[in-house]
């Protein structure tokens, strides 16, 4: 079959039938040709017709990565599809770049890799940087800076497209992760109404899903976190709104309870909003 050949079944694939398992052979088939072609590392002397079949195979396999939901996949087909955009090779304009630009940005964010986020950021013309797949990565990593991690949560019904929703879920869990940490030290007892808030889960089954998964200990409808660092007579009880019941904190004289605070009180917040 010829590279031509394979390129159209690929299409028909990921387009028409949207069989994203069979996209993968055809795409390993595909790469090999363009490597024979010597097409699938970019050059302004290659012919632009199978440049631009190179790129969109490349493009067709992000987008397949992240409906196999495999990040890492995705990265690597993001790498070898950058100089593909250059414009020293002077190619029509994709589509797909910014919506993949923006991807990667998320992708970034997702894994915390926050230095490589800035490196890249730093490569972009200024121009690139108002595009909207652009902006919406930007207001994430500076919302997450800011610690309004209710804003990221609510950025997800904003994302630019549905393949957004599968790195901002990643991103979701990486932010839960980080309080979890916080609230394991800042915390003794938590009611699982406030911890749904805190975490930004749906109900409470999915709080007691998230609890064991960090070997929490579940009972009476609260969580009990493990004691270390705790003290005698060091914890006080407050609820969702300050008063004393509820919720033991530990005095641990770390930074932890101020972001547990602050990230109640988003909590809080966007449920009046809702």
């Amino acid at each position: 079959m010829s590279l031509e050949s394979t390129f159209t079944e690929l299409k028909s694939a990921f387009y028409q039938s949207h069989d994203y398992q069979r996209c993968q052979p055809l795409l390993l088939k595909l790469k090999v040709q363009l490597a024979e072609e010597g097409v699938l590392v970019p050059s302004p002397e290659a012919p632009q017709a199978k440049l631009l079949i190179a790129r969109e195979a490349l493009e067709i396999g992000a987008y397949t990565a992240i409906h196999l939901t495999s990040p890492s996949t995705f990265a690597r087909y993001f790498t070898q599809l950058s100089p593909f955009y250059s414009p020293s090779l002077e190619l029509p304009a994709s589509e797909h770049q910014y919506p993949l630009t923006g991807l990667h940005l998320l992708y970034l964010l997702s894994e915390s890799k926050i230095a490589e986020f800035h490196i890249f950021l730093e490569s972009l013309a200024e121009s690139d940087l108002e595009q909207k797949w652009l902006k919406h990565a930007v207001m994430l990593e500076r919302w997450l800076m800011e610690g309004s991690y209710d804003r990221v949560w609510r950025a997800r019904n904003e994302a630019p497209a549905d393949e957004y929703l599968f790195f901002m879920d990643m991103l979701m869990e990486t932010i839960r992760n980080e309080i979890a940490e916080c609230a394991e030290r800042a915390y003794t007892v938590l009611p699982l109404t406030n911890a749904k808030q805190i975490f930004f889960l749906e109900d409470e089954s999915s709080v007691v899903d998230f609890a064991h998964e960090h070997e929490w200990d579940v009972r009476d409808s609260r969580i009990y976190f493990p004691a270390a660092g705790a003290t005698d007579g060091d914890a006080m009880m407050i609820d969702g709104d300050g008063e004393k019941t509820g919720v033991a904190l530990k005095s641990t004289g770390l930074p932890t309870e101020k972001m547990i605070a602050q990230t109640l009180e988003y909590a809080r917040e966007l449920e009046q909003i809702v």
